[in-house]
């Protein structure tokens, strides 16, 4: 082999190419980033539209349906949904993740220019937006005091804190979350409407009297002077002056029919740290950013922004969303270390010499770290999953290199000398090392031609590992046969005997037993190969049979050391409710004891956000699981002011959710749906699987409906628009104008005072003013009802839709509820109605597909790479055999997992990676005898000698690799703290399936490649190596004509 052959005559050519590796490896290390998976969100673009005033019914049919229209003929959408609720409209379009968003931006927007002729004239300009992946806040910071008011905090935040952290590298963007100032004018509609006045007429007022236009300049032939008019209203007294209208000698001013305060615009949110009122800033990373980096650098610019703000403001963190993330890497680092020292030690007690055991052990890190460089270049990051596959390749690194030290050494002992044995050696081991490096790549190649959310993250994991074992091979054919020629030393023979350490002399004789029971076995089993091949077929049938028993989820749970605590409060209730009975949840999360800090939030939509973050894990015996139970079991004790949901926080789907099921009726009537929507939540309370279902939107939110007599309105000379204008601005609250405090600037909003607007009779106490100037008493002109209505009304891929989602009951999984949902829908749903999925479930479904795809196509394309390596259709099959068996015994040890595990393993994501990484890892196995075999074959010995023989010498180094890349996966199967519940099912199944593969197709291989000879020779006429043999002779008759000819003319010449 050139390769080997110039690294051994040339050393330093093979160091200088090693070094180079390794230095690129550390530099592309240096510049990945950080995340906790590989980035697999799709292209999101959301378009909201603001129409005041409109009813949920109004915004669907003027908004949502021409918009959606307009939008749903884009190219590339994965879905599109939709949320009609009043006075807005908000649309979801989620596209094919081989979309690019700024490219699917640019196509909305232009979608949305064509659609806005067809909307009504006096909403507010769409808004779109795009969601970034990126946009999950990693941060969030808390600023309270007692010296100083929100409104003031806010204030200072804005002035002082978030320059300073906008410049921390890595920053996107900064959100501030608090009260903002604002002028509130809140007006006494009974003394408005004393004097004669509508609030069109204060409205007009503030428009031509808070104004701010430039007033040119004064010049003289040698100076010149720029004016600046005061046109602003700046102070609260200033606003109460506002003339509003002059009657003779009398001025009526804005005090006079109400009164002005410097307040917050919003009264309706709030947020909370540890129970406390509070400002908070989230700070968003900027795409592709180091996520641990930037929240290291935020935090160290705390210091300076306490410096920066006045005595008594204090800073905390009140959310942070990379302590799980730099805690699962740093376990994952903390595995490749165990994983490193495990097989290190392996390899030294199969070779019991320390130089043999420094050759191997090189590969370790020149490997891995060469690998660093290609996940450069490809845009990698730094994740759970590319972290996985370099634990994971440890023990295959040294695979490859353990079988050239094997064979090299090997030859050694038989009196070869070193460089002798390091050139021949590598020669007759090169096309194995070639073709198990070969073999492991194509289990991973069809991911690059893979479109959904599990195909990007194998894409990750799979090219990394293959990129680490493609490294390796490239080391096993240089840097390994140049080191064996250079530190290993012939075996020392005195009177004939061969002399080696005191170790090997003790512990040879074991292994050569071992080697002579194997011998003993194999050979029993070649005498009885049908019950050898009934007892494989058993062992595979069992464990595929176990496949069916097992419960199925996308991801398992995990302690994460968050989770969420959700309150939603019963339709129509107001920002006060939700805010006293969510407090009240908040002071009994703080009760836990494990609890360290909360961060609460309330808002519009009657929903209260509660994220917890519970101690260290080291601190704490409990897992988050377990804490959030609890807590679920005390809330639906105690709170009975809405429906209280614990849910921790999910690693994939619906935007990290809670974990649970989200199931999407579709269909055309909205009163049916909801009727269907109540059946299923009823059967599924019945069911006991089932935790808190719920059917949204609500049906029964209560609503004044107001209808204007028209005709009444068109005597009496008054505008529709007017009457509109009035209801807006008193019973809302309309931003007229703004006011400048500082530097900054605020809203002056108009509203009626909160208690002239409690009850609908109020309506009598507004006017309007016709167009001949007379004022008109509201009630004269609508008239009003109570109903109630939808809450909202959804679309889902331009259907009727309302979601039923619902937590699940403790050891019922997701697969488990979407068999069972399925089941029931055959049943409930009536004709023209259907099923949809979302959130996780919807990525449960797909990934299940994708896993199957993956998986028949690692198959193919590994069958096809092992035909092309073999010249034959018929060792494949042999190799295959392995397989089978190996997956089996994976599956078999994931589902006998019930009986030694806390919790039982499911067939999942992870767990699922790992069977379709048994194909190359137990592919590399049967390679090593049938090449071997073959090779055998080729000297012109017959199939069983050939199996016998190849079997026996290749024992040693098989049970070495193999247990090497045991132990290598051995750490993830085992593996504690911070993430461990994801890594452990794919180190089980891998751990497993090798393990008992390892034992048994030890047995099998020779004995089917046996079997398919004979066959192959009473078929063909032909041995199953016969291909590899004509290439033989094809290669020596080139060989010999060759040297005829240069002969020939040599003697031309002559």
């Amino acid at each position: 082999m050139i390769l080997s052959d110039t690294s051994i005559k040339r050393p330093v050519v093979s160091l200088v190419a090693s070094i180079f590796v390794v230095l690129l490896g550390v530099l592309s290390f240096m510049s990945l980033p950080v995340r906790e998976y590989p980035m697999t969100d799709t292209a999101v673009i959301s378009v909201r539209t603001s129409y005041r005033g409109a009813s949920a019914e109004v915004v669907e049919t003027k908004i949502t349906e021409p918009i959606e229209k307009e939008l749903a003929s884009i190219d590339g959408i994965r879905n599109i949904q939709s949320t009609s609720q009043e006075e807005s409209s908000r649309i979801t379009i989620e596209f094919n993740l081989d979309r690019n968003i700024d490219e699917a931006a640019n196509d909305v927007r232009d979608r949305m220019s064509r659609a806005r002729r067809r909307l009504p004239d006096d909403i507010d300009e769409p808004i779109i937006t795009k969601a970034d992946p990126d946009a999950t806040p990693v941060i969030t910071l808390s600023f309270n005091s007692d010296r100083y008011s929100r409104l003031e905090l806010v204030e200072l935040v804005e002035q002082l804190a978030i320059q300073r952290i906008q410049t921390v590298p890595g920053v996107g963007s900064v959100t501030v979350r608090g009260p903002r100032f604002a002028m509130r004018m809140w007006i006494d509609s009974d003394r408005l409407a004393a004097y004669e006045l509508t609030v069109a007429d204060v409205e007009a007022a503030l428009r031509a009297q808070n104004v701010e236009v430039p007033s040119g300049r004064i010049e003289s032939s040698a100076r010149e002077f720029p004016l600046r008019m005061e046109g602003r209203m700046q102070e609260v007294v200033d606003f109460e002056n506002l003339v509003l209208v002059t009657r003779g000698d009398y001025q009526v001013k804005f005090s006079d029919i109400g009164r002005v305060e410097l307040g917050p615009e919003d009264y309706r949110s709030e947020t909370y740290f540890k129970g406390h009122l509070t400002v908070s800033v989230a700070v968003v990373r900027q795409p592709n950013a180091n996520l641990l980096d930037v929240v290291n650098g935020v935090k160290a610019v705390i210091p300076a922004v306490r410096t920066d703000l006045p005595p008594g403001v204090n800073v905390q963190v009140a959310f942070d969303n990379s302590t799980f993330v730099e805690r699962s890497v740093k376990e994952v680092y903390k595995t490749i270390l165990e994983a490193s020292a495990l097989v290190i030690l392996i390899i030294f007690l199969f070779l019991r010499n320390w130089r043999a055991t420094l050759v191997p052990l090189v590969a370790i890190p020149v490997s891995i770290i060469g690998t660093f460089t290609v996940m450069s270049i490809l845009g990698f990051s730094i994740n759970i999953l590319t972290l996985l596959a370099l634990v994971l390749a440890v023990g295959l690194v040294v695979d490859d290199a353990i079988v050239v030290l094997e064979n090299i050494y090997r030859r050694m002992e038989h009196g070869e000398n070193a460089i002798h044995a390091a050139i021949f050696g590598t020669r007759q081991v090169a096309f194995a090392v070639i073709a198990t490096t070969l073999t492991l790549a194509a289990v991973f190649l069809p991911v690059a031609f893979q479109s959904g959310q599990t195909g990007r993250l194998f894409y990750e994991f799979g090219i990394t590992l293959a990129v680490a074992v493609l490294v390796s091979a490239f080391v096993a054919l240089t840097l390994t046969p140049m080191l064996c020629s250079r530190v290993l030393h012939p075996v020392k023979v005195v009177n004939g005997v061969k002399k080696h350490g005191w170790l090997y002399d003790k512990t040879e004789p074991f292994f050569v037993w071992f080697n002579k029971c194997y011998e003993r076995l194999l050979r029993v089993a070649t005498n009885n190969k049908a019950l050898v091949l009934l007892a494989a077929l058993a062992f595979s049938c069992a464990g595929f049979w176990l496949y069916t028993k097992l419960q199925r989820e996308l991801t398992p749970a995990e302690d994460r050391g968050v989770f969420t605590a959700r309150l939603i409060s019963p339709v129509g209730s107001t920002a006060e409710y939700l805010r006293l009975y969510s407090y009240d949840m908040e002071q009994m999360v703080l009760k836990v004891p494990e609890i360290d800090r909360t961060y609460h939030r309330t808002g519009d939509g009657g929903r209260a956000w509660i994220y917890t973050t519970l101690v260290p894990w080291e601190d704490r015996k409990r897992k988050t699981q377990d804490v959030s139970a609890d807590l679920r079991r005390q809330f639906a004790r105690e709170v009975t002011g809405g429906q209280a949901i614990v849910s921790a926080v999910r690693s994939f789907g619906g935007g990290r959710g809670a974990a649970g099921v989200t199931m999407v009726l579709l269909g055309s009537e909205f009163n049916e749906l909801q009727r269907l929507g109540a059946l299923f939540v009823k059967d599924m309370l019945e069911s006991g699987h089932f935790v808190q279902p719920r059917v949204d939107p609500s049906p029964t939110k209560p609503q004044l409906q107001l209808r204007i007599d028209r005709a009444k309105a068109a005597d009496m000379r008054v505008k529709v628009s007017d009457i509109a204008t009035t209801l807006e601005s008193l019973l809302g609250s309309r931003r007229v104008t703004e006011f400048q405090r500082g530097n900054q600037q605020y809203y002056v909003v108009v509203q009626i005072e909160d208690a002239k607007r409690a009850t609908p009779s109020d309506l009598a106490r507004l006017y309007v003013r016709s167009t001949e100037g007379n004022l008109v008493q509201l009630s004269n002109l609508v008239s009003w009802t109570e109903d109630t209505v939808a809450e909202s009304y959804r679309h889902f891929d331009r259907m009727r839709s309302v979601v039923v989602s619902s937590q699940l009951s403790p050891g019922f999984t997701i697969g488990d509820a979407v068999d069972y949902l399925n089941a029931r829908g055959a049943d409930l749903l009536t004709p023209g109605y259907t099923i949809a999925w979302d959130g996780e479930t919807r990525e449960y479904i797909e990934s299940g597909n994708d896993t199957y795809m993956l998986f028949g196509l690692a198959l193919l394309f590994t069958f096809l790479i092992l035909a092309a390596q073999f010249e034959s259709w018929i060792h494949p099959v042999t190799i295959f055999s392995g397989v089978v068996l190996a997956i089996a015994g994976g599956l078999m040890v994931l589902w006998s997992t019930r009986f030694w595990f806390a919790t039982p393993m499911t067939d999942n994501l992870f767990s699922r990676f790992g069977l379709i990484m048994l194909i190359g890892l137990v592919a590399k196995n049967g390679i090593l005898i049938v090449e071997f075999a073959n090779q055998l074959q080729i000297e012109g010995k017959d199939a069983f000698t050939a199996a016998f023989q190849s079997a026996t010498i290749r024992f040693r180094p098989i049970l070495m690799t193999s247990i090497a890349t045991i132990l290598g996966a051995v750490p993830i199967a085992f593996a504690t703290g911070a993430g461990a519940e994801t890594r452990n099912p794919m180190g089980i199944v891998v751990v497993g399936g090798l393990t008992l593969s390892t034992v048994i197709t030890l047995f099998v291989i020779p004995v089917l490649y046996i079997l398919l000879d004979r066959i192959c020779v009473k078929v063909t006429g032909k041995s199953s190596a016969y291909g590899l043999k004509r290439a033989e002779e094809i290669d020596r008759e080139t060989r010999t004509i060759g040297s005829g000819v240069h002969e020939f003319e040599h003697a031309e010449k002559q």
